[in-house]
Parts: C-alpha cells; structure tokens; sequence
C-alpha cells in the first residue's frame, strides 16, 4: 500500500502545478500600438486620402510658388521694395493656406467608418465588410471542435485479485504504465458542454518484481516467479498494446459571447469531466532482467492477455488531467496467478 500512497501523493502535485499555471480563459493581449496590426482595407483608405491630401497641396504650392515668382520678379526690376514683396508673399502664403484647408475639408472621408474596420479587423484578424460577414466570420472562428491532438500519460497500476495472497501480489513492485497516442475531440455543436472522445495510443505496461524474484516458465509453458540467489536491480515484465478508447466528454465552462449574439464554449479550457470504456490489443511482451550474476532480455509468450478492456474517469482542467483505470479482464489468460486484475491511476497531459 505504500507504493499507492506514494504515487497518489506525486500525481495530486503534477496535476496541482499545471492547473494552477494555467493561462487565464479570457486573454487580452495588450501590445504598443506600433505592434497592432492594421486591416489592408483600413490601410488602403488612408493611403487613398493622404494621395488626395497630397494632390491638393502639390496643385495649390506650384500655384503659390508661381505667384511668389511674380512677386521676386517685380523685386528684381524695382517695382516693389522689399518690404512691400514680403508683405506680399505672407499674404499669398496664407490665401493659400486656406484654400488648401477648405479643399481637404471637402474631401470625403468616413473616420468612423475606418475606425469601425480597424475595430472588426483586431477582433476578428478579417476585413468583414458588414455585420453579416462580421457574423458569418465569428460563426467560422468559433465553430464546434473537430480536432486531432497528441496526449501522453503516466501512471501507476496495482493488482485486484480474489486472492491477494498469491506469489505475484507478494512480490509485486512499484508498477507503471507509459501510454502516447493521438486523442479525437468531436464537440456536438459550438455550445455544447458534451464532446465525444476517441483516439488510438500504445500502451508499455511495466510490472515489476521485487525480492530477487523474475518470471520464468515450466516445461508446460505455464508462467511462474522464480527465486534467483544473487540480487536484481531490475526484474520487470513489459507489455505492450495498441489501446483504443472510446467516450464522452463534459466541460463546465460557461458559455461565452463574441459577438453579434455568437455564443460558444470552449471544449479545451476549464474543468472536464470524461468517462470512457477502452480496449486494446498485446503487440509484444518483454521479461527484462539485471543482476549481479545475470541479465537478459526475453520476448517471450509469457500468457499476457491477448486483449484488454475496461472503464477510465478522468478529471482535468486545461490541458492536464488525473484519471483512474480498472481493466475488467485478467492481467494473465490461462488463470495465472488467480485472475489478477489491475486497478490504475494516473496523470494525462496533452488534452
């Protein structure tokens, strides 16, 4: 029992560490404003309206400066002293002047328009046009989860049997089991809570043996733990298997708003409660031994169940999650060591 407490201790830390360093569920990502990206469309009016500014002041200063030259030119054949040509070129800069701000005032430009785009553009990352396109785009940026996502596991398993006397729960060691795959997420509708699950993962079940023991087989092929009389620093049996579960998933997120009345909740972020059945298949199994006298590694057949199945909780929050397993099939066919069943608890991360 040392070793269940042990392990349940480590796993309530692992998950208690991520969750607690989970990202916010509402982001808002303040950056300079030199940072912000700006909409193409936004970007194309103002380039528009500076050209037309620019147009206005390049056609009006050629006018000005055509009538400064006149001004210099009635200088030079003393037709009008200098003060008097200063006085007159103040007077032709400032018609101008306002000539320039009267024209640029008639020019059209919508600066709520523009700012509403540049508004749409940093929610939406897209140049929706009108509220339609605004609500189509929302609806595609929050549509229902359909997804594929790596997920890796680690976890310790412990021996239920009718009798937990036998040889093998005398002997047992610190087991785990190490499981990768790929996890499918399939969220009913956009606001769904429920979500089915699925995926396909490879199971290494590793069960160890203490007190100098390992597994052997007799002349019938049957499977038993024999003594060795010098010392293991490793006697394990892997196996492993091509698992396949299947379930449901339930967040408790509260539903969100985007806008233009667009709801959704998230499938990924918050708490998570899943239940699923599995099953699996046995690829290979391996009797890894390592002592001071003898070593050695045998694929044997050593009456590993074919197949597995049973039922799996899992609670998570984010991307971390604790779960606990119970195979409803015996660890060994051929009734070895007394219908030994595994009991598993967990840490997944990767959801």
């Amino acid at each position: 029992m040392k070793n269940y407490y042990t392990f349940l201790c480590c796993a309530l830390c692992l998950f208690a560490w991520p969750a607690l360093a989970q990202k916010p569920l509402i982001q808002v990502d303040i950056n300079p404003k030199d940072h912000q990206p700006v909409s193409p469309i936004v970007k194309e009016n103002i380039e528009k309206y500076a050209q037309r500014i620019n147009d206005v002041i390049r056609l009006e200063k050629a006018k000005m400066e055509s009538e400064i030259e006149k001004i210099d030119f009635q200088v030079s054949k003393n037709q009008l002293s200098l003060e008097e040509a200063d006085q007159l070129k103040k007077e032709t800069s400032e018609k101008y002047s306002e000539t320039i701000n009267e024209k640029i005032e008639k020019i059209e430009f919508d600066m709520d328009d523009v700012i509403k785009k540049q508004v749409r553009f940093s929610l939406l990352n897209s140049d929706a046009q009108t509220d339609y396109e605004e609500f189509e785009e929302l609806r595609r940026r929050h549509s229902a989860v359909r997804s594929l996502s790596p997920y890796m596991s680690y976890g310790a398993f412990f021996l239920t049997n009718s009798e937990p006397d036998n040889d093998l729960d005398k002997n047992v060691g610190f087991s785990t089991n190490l499981e990768l795959g790929m996890k499918l997420n399939y969220q009913f509708s956009r606001t769904s809570p429920w979500g089915f699950t699925s995926g396909l993962a490879f199971s290494w079940r590793t069960l160890r043996i203490d007190n100098n023991r390992k597994f052997s087989k007799d002349e019938h092929g049957d499977v038993f733990l024999e003594r060795f009389d010098g010392s293991f620093k490793k006697s394990k049996l892997r196996s492993t298997y091509l698992m396949l579960p299947i379930g449901l998933q339930y967040n408790l997120s509260p539903l969100k708003t985007a806008g233009q009345n667009v709801q959704y909740r998230s499938f990924y972020s918050g708490f998570k409660i899943g239940a699923n059945v599995y099953g699996g298949a046995l690829l290979s199994s391996n009797n890894i031994t390592k002592g001071n006298k003898k070593s050695g590694r045998n694929r044997e057949n050593y009456q590993m169940a074919p197949f597995v199945y049973g039922a799996q909780l899992n609670v998570a929050h984010g991307n971390v999650a604790v779960y606990v397993r119970k195979d409803l099939n015996d660890l060994f066919r051929k009734e070895t060591f007394n219908h030994s069943q595994l009991l598993q608890f967990g840490v997944t991360f990767g959801f």
